[in-house]
Order: C-alpha cells, then structure tokens, then sequence
C-alpha cells in the first residue's frame, strides 16, 4: 500500500540509514533525498512514501532512486499567479554523470499551458541530460498540458557534450503530449520490454499538434543517436489533418540503430516509422508495424504510411521481414526484399510417394509477383520446383540434398534460402497375418460304408 506524504520530516539516523523527508504542503524541489520522504544507503535513495513537489527534483551524481512502488506527483505551484506560478523543467533529472532510476511512477497533473515559444524550459517528466544510466520499471504518466506546445516530453534524453548511455526496460510511458521519449545528440540508447503510447487524446487535435511517441536523433544536435530499440510496443496516433503528421517511430540524425522485434500500433496513425535525414546505418527488421482505423469523429485519413524514408536516408536503411496491416501504403521511398517464411529444414517425404508443396515468402508490395527458382544445388531426384514456389514430384531416392533457392518480386527485390530436403524410405510391411488353422477333424462318428 502506497502512503502519501505532504510534510517535511526531521532527518534522522537508523541502523547506519539516512531517512529524510519532506512536510510541505508540496515539495518545493531541490535534491530528491531532501524533498521526498526515504531512505538513504550508501548510494541508493529508497521513497517510503509518494511525494508530490511543484519544481524540479535532482537525483545526486551516481544515485539509484528506488520507488518502491511509489509515485512522485508533479503541481503546478500557483497557476493563477501566470507563467511564474507554472511547472517548468523537468519533473525527475541528474544533479552529475549518472543516475538510475527503478520501481517509480513519475506523474503529472495536466500542466497549465504557459504560452509556448523558441525559449521557454521545457516541461519533461524524465530528463537526462549529458548522463547515463538506466530506467527499469518506471511509468511516466500525464506529462502534458493538453495544449500544441512542442517543448512537453514524458522521457527526454540529451547528450551535447559527449558520448552517454542509457538503457530503458520494462517501463510504460502514456498520455504524452508531444512525444513519449525523445533522443537527442550523442545518446546511445537501449530500450526493450516497453510500452511507449497511447497520446495524450485532450490534446486540441485534429490539426493541432502532430505527437511522436518515440524520436530517436534530432536535428537540434549534430551528433546523431545510436542503439538497440527491440522488443517494445509503441502506440501512434493521428494528426488528422494534411499539414503535418503523427509518428510511431520517427529516426531523425540517427547512425548505428537497430530497430527489431517491435510492435507498433495505433487508431489511425499516420506513419508508422518515419525518417528525417541524414540517418546511416539503419536496421528495421521483424517488427510488427500495423495499425487500425481511426476511431475519433472529424480526423481525416491522410497518411497512412507504414514506412516512409527521405532520400537522404533511403540508401542506408535496410528492411528486413516486417510485416504489415492496416495502413493505405505499406512502404513509401524504399523496398524491402521478400522475406521466405518456409523453415530451411523441411519436412520428409516418403520414395515414391507422390508430394507437392509450397514455398511461402511475405511481401510488403500490396500486389506481390513472386517468382521462385534454382540458383544452386540440387532437388531429390524425381522432384522439381514450379515458378510459383511449388514442389512437385515423385522422389526417388532415399537422402537429404540441399539446394539453395532464390526468390524474387519485380518491385521489391530478391531473397535467397538454403533448403535441406529429405527422403525417406517407405514403411516397411507389417508381418503376414497367419493363415486360419485347418478345420478340427471329425470326432465319434463310425465308419459307414
């Protein structure tokens, strides 16, 4: 059960411990061990209690904040004093090099909107800025002022005077207004096991603010970002007008990205994954990139994209075996080669017993003209392959052989796969039944001729 505490507490001593606190109506800011209410051992600051603050909380160079299931409540102070009795900055950031950050629910409260331009603070729930780390079970919730400012981010994670990482697992960002978790400049970031999305819905759309769940790179920076984003789900939403679009995914000054594994969904998104250049060295395979029909009255369906690549990152982006459902055009600017489903070791056959199967490859083309032959090795004797993918025949010898098999689509390329087939002997005939026993011979009859 989680306790709420709204008071400062006198800071004692237990068992070589540190607990401190806070008893103000709300917490004012400053260091997370002098605001909020836990425990301290060695570097490892423990709440035994949420806290609410109304200004941002530092976590001292090399902490862990363990929430212990706990949540901290960011308030605006004095919303009717104007832009100064405003929440701006980050809810949660590093006071040094490093931070991490477990077990922690870090909220909002709908912001007040406080006009947003080129140099107001932005209003972040997480921030690392020129820090690594790792954020593990942490949900950022209702960071937003349901307004059009761009400046509103539930994780932000920046890097403009060196090389950071920060390692993102099983945590859950939703109700965002801008964007779920931005990635800025020289940031190597590994996020799996998450749950980025759903948006902010109050926000005054359609036509009032496009909302990225997840952008990795940023143009604002010159050095690109980098990682692993794998296994995550990602939850898009609609702009739902022409001028401007909501991403799933957006890579933008990104180098060295692997993006597999994941599942992107939403109503009516407007781009799965979509590319600002430059990016280089970008991988986008296995993901389930989808979406479902727009389920808010007054937007428009204009997009609709599964992927769309610029051309200055087309040449140095690879896709590899996602699939696709939902989305008016599954790839814009870019291929992605037929992806052979078939296993390479296929099922046994049995000599000289007729067989025919498929070959079965999944293509992104919404009109897929797939043509299957022989590029090395060889097919079992008695056995042969169609154009279609077919095999078809009467094997003839008992063996494995293996034979390397190309597929191609006019529009989207080619893909190979090597096959190992295998034949089988014939069962072999049970035993013959035994013949019925002769009839028993007659008994107690005489002779009577």
């Amino acid at each position: 059960m989680r306790t709420r505490v709204s008071m400062l507490v006198v800071t004692t001593v237990v068992s070589g411990q540190l607990t401190v606190g806070a008893l103000a109506a709300h917490a004012a800011g400053g260091s997370i061990t002098a605001a909020c209410p836990g425990v301290v051992s060695g570097s490892t600051f423990t709440l035994s209690a949420d806290c609410d603050t109304t200004a941002t909380l530092t976590v001292p160079d090399g902490f862990t904040v363990d929430g212990a299931g706990h949540e901290i409540t960011a308030h605006d102070p004095d919303p009717a004093a104007g832009p100064s009795g405003l929440f701006l900055g980050p809810v949660v950031t590093n006071a040094g090099a490093s931070m991490d950050l477990t077990d922690l629910t870090v909220r909002g409260t709908g912001f007040t909107a406080f006009g947003c331009n080129a140099s107001a603070t932005p209003t972040v729930g997480v921030l690392y800025q020129d820090a690594s780390g790792a954020i593990s079970d942490v949900k950022v919730l209702d960071i937003t002022q349901h307004a059009t400012c761009q400046t509103v981010h539930s994780i932000q994670l920046r890097a403009a005077t060196g090389p950071q990482t920060v390692t993102i697992t099983g945590s859950w960002v939703s109700d965002y207004q801008r964007t779920g978790l931005l990635v800025q400049g020289d940031v190597t970031v590994h996020a799996s096991a998450n749950t980025f999305g759903p948006p902010d819905p109050a926000v005054p759309n359609p036509g009032g603010l496009a909302q990225n769940t997840v952008q990795i790179g940023s143009p604002a920076l010159a050095a690109p970002s980098s990682g692993t984003f794998t296994d995550n789900t990602v939850i898009g939403s609609s702009f739902g007008r022409p001028g401007a679009v909501s991403t799933g995914l957006l890579i933008a000054n990104a180098a060295g990205l692997t993006v597999d594994d994941n599942t992107f969904t939403g109503a009516g998104t407007d781009t799965g994954i979509s590319f600002f250049g430059p990016n280089t060295d970008i991988a986008i395979s296995g993901n389930r990139i989808e979406r479902t029909p727009i389920d808010r009255p007054g937007f428009e369906d204009n997009f609709g994209y599964g992927v769309n690549v610029d051309n200055s990152s087309r040449l140095y982006t690879t896709l590899t075996c996602n699939t696709f459902a939902g989305w008016n055009q599954n790839l814009v600017n870019i291929t992605q080669p037929p992806c052979i489903t078939t296993p390479a070791d296929l099922p046994c056959v049995t000599i000289g017993k007729f067989t025919e199967f498929r070959l079965d490859a999944y293509v992104a083309s919404e009109q897929p003209d797939l043509t299957w032959h022989l590029v090395s090795g060889e097919l079992p004797p008695g056995l042969a392959l169609l154009p279609d993918g077919t095999v078809i025949g009467t094997p003839m010898t008992v063996g494995n052989a293996t034979a390397t098999i190309e597929v191609s689509d006019p529009l989207e390329g080619t893909s190979t796969r090597t096959f190992t087939f295998c034949v089988k002997s014939a069962p072999s005939p049970g035993p013959c039944p035994c013949p019925p026993p002769p009839p028993c011979p007659c008994k107690g009859r005489g002779d009577h001729r």
